[in-house]
């Protein structure tokens, strides 16, 4: 493995565990988890070794296995709050606090954003509704959301009319004041190249505002939070059990930051790589940036337990402008 993925690494894991001991990484491990398993099992095993690889600097470094494990031990450890009345849930643990130093403005300003997310379900005649992924507000009566998911919606046509699907911006856990539905009531347009779309909603329905889109690159090693409704992974229990208990479908913001750019100029090909937590019903999540609570990507998907993918909002927000005429760009 080439230093800068090194040294990546060492920066995620410093921003989930706090610590580059591995004595420490267990015990944070078990703090977490509740049990010993995760640490002493082959894979756990396996971490350690790669942690304490990289803290001494040995030589030869970690193996690949060594580096997939780490890969999978920040994904299992780094949590992902639920959202209650707009409010994020508290975080307290001094280390995840020193990793990410704006998450507490971030938390502090996010109900302001909260209503502006939402989540997509498809309807069907005598069956109910079914969460396919989320989308978000870019401009009046407009959401962004996956062309992915457009194709869950429309069973493959990219066409919807008033009916077939319904955007929720509450479906929060605990909370059971009126969630308004509001129709989908078409499809504005869909993105020649990129895995995006822009969905018409009933006109002047109850809901946020437009979010705020960045016009600039997203840079490696930027803190970004995934706004989303992640939906079971039965892939991995043990990933899915640690990070989101047994509360799916439900308003969640899982940290991360941006681990790569697929080009040097993201905009070329509109993707990069990050590590928030996600599962099948972030697909549209907005990625918000920490530090100014601008969108700064369109999450896509990705490879499980490696790398998410991303449409950087540099590559969407002049075709959004170009669709709707309006929207909120920074």
């Amino acid at each position: 493995m080439n230093d800068s993925y090194s040294d990546n690494l060492k920066a995620r894991f410093q921003k989930t565990f706090g610590s580059l001991q591995a004595n420490a990484l267990a015990m944070r491990s078990r703090a977490i988890v509740g049990t010993d398993a995760l640490p002493a099992s082959p894979q756990g095993q396996l971490a350690l070794s790669a942690l304490e690889k990289l803290r001494t600097g040995a030589d030869p470094g970690p193996t690949p296995a060594e580096f997939a494990a780490l890969e999978y031990m920040i994904r299992a450890m780094r949590p992902s709050p639920l959202v209650h009345r707009g409010v994020i849930d508290a975080q307290t643990d001094p280390d995840f606090l020193a990793a990410f130093s704006d998450w507490p403005t971030f938390t502090a300003g996010f109900s302001q954003y909260s209503s502006s997310v939402g989540c997509l379900f498809k309807l069907a005649a005598g069956q109910p509704p079914q969460g396919e992924g989320t989308g978000f507000l870019v401009a009046k009566d407009v959401a962004l959301t996956n062309a992915h998911v457009l194709d869950a919606l429309s069973m493959g046509v990219r066409q919807l009319q008033k009916g077939q699907a319904m955007i929720r911006f509450g479906c929060e856990a605990g909370v059971f004041d009126a969630d308004p539905q509001i129709d989908v009531t078409g499809v504005l347009a869909v993105h020649a190249l990129l895995d995006a779309c822009l969905l018409s909603l009933t006109p002047d329905a109850a809901h946020g505002t437009a979010l705020a889109l960045s016009t600039a690159t997203a840079k490696g090693g930027q803190d970004v939070g995934a706004v989303g409704f992640p939906y079971p992974d039965p892939r991995d229990p043990a990933f899915v059990a640690s990070t989101f208990g047994n509360q799916f479908g439900f308003k969640r913001v899982s940290p991360g930051m941006v681990t790569g750019l697929q080009t040097p100029d993201p905009t070329s090909t509109g993707v990069f790589y990050h590590d928030c937590s996600t599962l099948g019903g972030n697909s549209g999540s907005p990625l918000f940036s920490l530090a100014n609570d601008v969108v700064v990507g369109l999450h896509t998907g990705g490879a499980f337990m490696w790398k998410n993918t991303a449409i950087d909002m540099a590559a969407l927000t002049p075709w959004i402008q170009e669709q709707t005429g309006v929207g909120k760009h920074a």
